[in-house]
């Protein structure tokens, strides 16, 4: 009696060992310091992971930047089941004038995981004239 009780309310709640059919999108980090950044040095590229943890392809719609000397895309714009691309970040310290003290770019990765449509990363440094 007491496990039919309990299969019951599993059924009626919705709570089965099926897997759940959608994607989910992860990223390696969530913020990343670039410490010191010296301009003369150039461009630094910058690479991190994006993980599909569930079991229907994950497909990437958009990346933006918050700013202009940032530039950022993935390998692949569609992630398999349990699969993983990389995305490409490229900051370039000489794109505006040189201004001393710490910086904060955000990089925003659209996708169709359904509880996380908007993901985004922090990339920060110091730059050191």
């Amino acid at each position: 009696m007491l496990l039919s009780t309990i299969m019951g309310i599993l059924i009626l709640t919705g709570c089965s060992s099926k897997p759940i059919n959608q994607p989910r999108i992860r990223l390696s980090v969530l913020q990343y310091d670039m410490g010191d950044i010296k301009p003369e040095d150039g461009i630094k590229e910058l690479r991190f992971e994006i993980y599909n943890d569930r079991n229907e392809n994950l497909k990437i719609l958009n990346i933006t930047t918050s700013c202009k000397c940032t530039t950022a895309d993935v390998d692949s714009k569609e992630i398999p089941p349990n699969g993983k691309t990389f995305l490409n970040v490229t900051y370039d310290p000489n794109m505006h004038k040189p201004v001393e003290g710490n910086l904060i770019r955000i990089i925003t990765i659209e996708s169709d995981d359904p509880s996380n449509k908007k993901l985004q990363l922090e990339i920060k440094g110091n730059i050191v004239l």
